[in-house]
């Protein structure tokens, strides 16, 4: 018998795992104050235990579907096959498994969908009512992603401008991420686009903004806030990027006028100082005005 992982596309997806066929890593709640969490860690195997649960997570993220300990032509994974796989002790596995049902945390694989291998997927009719109530649900979560990256007025003109100003393209049509991550900052237009300015203004003064950092900007707004105010702290006199920026040349002053703006003895006193050291430089033929 094989198993699945229960409510896998609550706990252990995301809005970027969704959008990748075949995923190299796993998301993995790392909440400590459940139940099910509890029960495992008073166990005197508690190490083994969760140990093979990370695995079998680990695991059924490159199955498909995803979830579910199945091999790539369908069949069911066998706890020897999957210790053989992850190269970690059978007897981790056969341990925890009543654990891990006792828990809630995964369920035999024949309870719910009839999973087989991709060129010979079920049909409507032979569909199991959950099968259908989760194919719903992945169509309209699908729907609403084609929804947000297709909606062409969803960022007003200005904050696109704005946007153009740090370094990104202008576009009506933004990803998925980025238009999720524009709508969690819940600001207004005018404050969204005074911010804008503050990011605008560290970008001229040398700031390495570029249009691939534009979801790292939205998801990490105050930090990224701060940052540009701290540089901007740090380049205050920077009007242009920092590898163009020359610094204004100072005034061209002669050595006397320097003299006198540094005197402060009476006006004899300088004259006669001047022409000691008029004198000194004649002597060795130099001419200290070209100095």
């Amino acid at each position: 018998m094989s198993y699945q992982i229960i409510d896998w596309d609550k706990h252990y997806e995301n809005n970027r795992s969704r959008q990748v066929e075949r995923l190299h890593w796993v998301s993995v709640p790392n909440r400590h104050d459940g139940e099910g969490y509890s029960i495992i860690m008073a166990d005197s195997r508690a190490a083994e235990i969760f140990a093979a649960w990370i695995l079998m997570i680990q695991v059924a993220s490159k199955c498909h579907p995803r979830g579910s300990l199945v091999r790539d032509d369908g069949t069911p994974m066998s706890l020897r096959a999957i210790s053989l796989k992850t190269r970690a002790n059978l007897k981790w596995f056969e341990y925890a498994i009543p654990k891990l049902l006792e828990v809630g945390w995964i369920q035999p694989l024949t309870e719910e969908c009839h999973l087989v291998a991709p060129e010979r997927q079920a049909t409507d009719a032979d569909m199991t009512p959950p099968c259908e109530e989760r194919r719903e649900e992945n169509g309209k979560k699908e729907e609403n992603s084609l929804a947000l990256s297709g909606r062409k007025n969803a960022i007003p003109d200005s904050v696109l401008d704005a946007f153009t100003g740090i370094g990104r393209r202008k576009t009506t049509a933004w990803s998925d991420k980025e238009m999720i991550a524009y709508r969690k900052l819940k600001l207004t237009e005018q404050e969204l686009i005074q911010h804008l300015a503050l990011f605008a203004k560290a970008r001229t003064a040398g700031w390495p903004y570029h249009r691939k950092d534009t979801v790292t900007l939205l998801n990490n707004w105050q930090s990224e806030v701060e940052r540009a105010e701290d540089f901007i702290r740090l380049n205050p006199t920077a009007s242009r990027p920092a590898s163009t920026y020359v610094p204004p040349r100072a005034p061209e002053v002669t050595w006397e006028q320097h003299f006198w703006d540094m005197w402060d003895g009476t006006k004899e006193e300088g004259e006669n100082a001047i022409r000691r050291r008029r004198e000194s430089f004649s002597h060795f033929n130099i001419n200290i005005d070209e100095q």
